[in-house]
């Protein structure tokens, strides 16, 4: 039964998605000291770099790695040694150094290079710079390291400090290094802003990458290329924005750029996250088959999560079998993708009941998924058996799905918001009050969805007590009742002061903050209008007032069709040419005629 799903069984020689866990330490320093003198690369460095590689795929992020890894020459000897030495193949050994051992060596590259009477370039300390890595301090080292040598740094060497702050989180100081190239007269990079708005998105600041992101092609007039409009497709997928994600993929085929296997896996990754959007997720994968592009680990991924949403078995089971063909093995993810589709096959088709033998079949299928994990040395995760409490709530086993909890420390695992939220969602929708909050009040990390839920149960079971807890809870988290529970409030409420009460503080809290939001929104288009004033005194000599070419050509456009428009007429005079009578209909019918008798 289990084969049905799975498919063929993987081969030996297919790529796995997850790293392999070894039991034996001293196999794995042996098989590390193998690799390490066959190779001349730390393993673990490779596999970092492989882990990145599968995070972030793309073509020509590959080749680049692939070319760092395949260069014969691995120090300052050996590039002597075969005659190459010059400042650019220096700067090139630079880059290799700093990828196959570390940044310290790269550094000590740097120092022989200057006693060997070679002067380094800006060039040299962007490569650097960027050996570094995700270690800002060293990058600001070798910053300082080139003012010393009086050597004016550029906008490589600016973007390049920046994204190795940004690698390492502190985008507060990504963002002071952006205001000290605006102060030495630098124009606004594309790459600068694309290495930010990144940066934002991995924080999960959503919102102020779009801000961030409008500014740019508002105010500082960038036109975004596929990589940043691929970026934007990266920032709809947490909250599953499908549609703001296409309207992104049209703009960029609007400004006259091609997507990439990356624009294409982020696109995929994001029309997977939600039930009517599961058939885009494949029609996204054909589509980049047929330009050309190959499957990648997190497509892989994506496709079986879009069966898992949509409950499709039998897709489910042609998508794990050319995933199998492909040579990508399946790791926890997808095997708890796969009981999450058996979950939602039971919920999602057109809420007809299932009958009571194939409810058995399901459960029994999941349980055999999770025995195939364990045959395969497969850790059990929490999201397996997150999703195994799914298939018992789809199934309307409510004992049983509460019985999981205690089923998460057989398996050394912990139960995370998700688990509640799964068995306060079953419980909301039957309306069972008194197991909803008893699980309610354990929790004490849950998404904003599940306390409006909280809300409209407490309101269904005519509890003032339990409706001003929630409430109370609710004004802790500043999280806001929706408008249909507001004007249910009013009416279930209206005899009650302490609703009143919380009611009114939370009116305080969202007029505060919608009034600071405003101030500071205020705040800094005032601030932008100003700096764009002064970049055009400061380049144009011009003002604000001062009609751009655009504007002149439209306005020459305008006054030529407004030129063989009839003249418009006021209502009054309107009114007095349509009405019989008077001067104008005389105009109108009184027209001279021609006089027969007078021929």
């Amino acid at each position: 039964m289990v084969k049905r799903i799975l498919g063929q069984e993987s081969s030996p020689s297919q790529v796995s998605l997850s790293s392999p866990n070894s039991t034996n330490l001293i196999s794995v320093l042996k098989s590390k000291a193998v690799a390490y003198s066959q190779t001349g690369i730390n393993p673990d460095l490779m596999e970092k770099i492989k882990k990145s590689i599968e995070q972030f795929p793309g073509i020509e992020r590959q080749l680049r790695f692939e070319e760092l890894e395949n260069c014969p020459y691995d120090s300052v000897q050996s590039l002597l040694d075969a005659g190459l030495a010059s400042i650019d193949n220096f700067n090139s050994l630079i880059r290799v150094v700093g990828y196959k051992k570390n940044a310290e060596e790269a550094f000590s590259v740097l120092e022989k290079m200057i006693s060997l009477g070679f002067e380094p370039n800006q060039n040299t300390f962007v490569s650097l710079i960027l050996a570094s890595g995700s270690n800002a301090d060293l990058a600001r080292s070798a910053f300082l390291r080139m003012r010393s040598l009086l050597i004016q740094p550029n906008e490589k060497v600016y973007g390049a400090l920046i994204k190795a702050h940004v690698r390492e989180g502190d985008l507060a100081s990504g963002f002071a290094l952006l205001r000290k190239m605006e102060d030495e007269k630098f124009p606004p990079s594309l790459v600068v802003y694309t290495t930010l708005i990144d940066g934002l998105i991995e924080a999960n600041k959503i919102e102020l990458a779009w801000e961030i992101f409008r500014d740019a092609r508002t105010w500082k007039s960038i036109q975004p290329d596929t990589v940043l409009f691929s970026v934007m497709i990266k920032s709809c997928i947490p909250r599953a924005e499908c549609e703001r994600a296409i309207n992104i993929l049209d703009d960029l085929r609007a400004s006259g750029e091609f997507p990439t296997d990356i624009t294409y896996a982020h696109l995929i990754e994001c029309m997977s996250r939600r039930v009517d959007f599961a058939d885009k997720t494949f029609e996204f994968y054909r589509q980049m088959l047929a330009e050309g592009f190959l499957m990648n680990g997190i497509i892989a991924k994506a496709l079986v999560h879009a069966c898992g949403v949509s409950g499709d078995l039998e897709k489910l089971r042609k998508t794990v079998k050319e995933i199998s063909e492909k040579g990508f093995l399946l790791d926890q993810d997808m095997y708890a993708d796969m009981i999450l589709c058996i979950a939602n096959a039971m919920t999602v088709g057109g809420g007809k009941p299932v009958p009571p033998h194939e409810i058995a079949a399901n459960i029994r299928l999941a349980w055999f998924i999770v025995a195939d994990m364990r045959e395969k040395g497969l850790g059990i995760s929490t999201p397996v058996l997150n999703a195994i409490t799914k298939v018992y709530t789809g199934s309307d086993q409510p004992d049983n799905a509460v019985q999981m909890l205690s089923q998460f420390s057989e398996f050394d695992c912990v139960p995370t918001s998700t688990s509640y939220e799964i068995l306060l969602e079953y419980f909301g929708f039957k309306n069972d009050s008194a197991r909803f909050f008893a699980l309610f009040d354990q929790c004490s990390e849950i998404s904003d969805k599940m306390y409006n839920l909280a809300l409209d149960v407490a309101m269904e079971s005519q509890s003032s007590s339990r409706t001003v807890a929630v409430l109370e809870r609710m004004l802790e988290r500043r999280i806001f009742p929706l408008p249909a529970q507001a004007e249910k409030l009013a009416i279930v409420g209206r005899k009650i002061v302490q609703i009143h009460q919380v009611i009114g503080k939370l009116v305080a809290i969202q007029r505060d903050a919608t009034h600071e939001k405003m101030v500071r929104d205020n705040s800094l288009v005032q601030l932008q209008i100003e700096e764009h004033a002064t970049r055009l005194a400061a380049v144009d000599g011009k003002t604000v007032n001062d009609p751009s070419i655009e504007q002149q050509v439209r306005d020459i456009y305008f006054a030529k069709s407004k030129a063989h428009r009839p003249p418009r007429l006021t209502k009054s005079e309107h009114s007095q040419v349509k009405k019989k009578g008077g001067e104008m209909h005389a105009k109108r019918t009184d027209k001279p005629r021609h006089n027969i008798l007078a021929e």
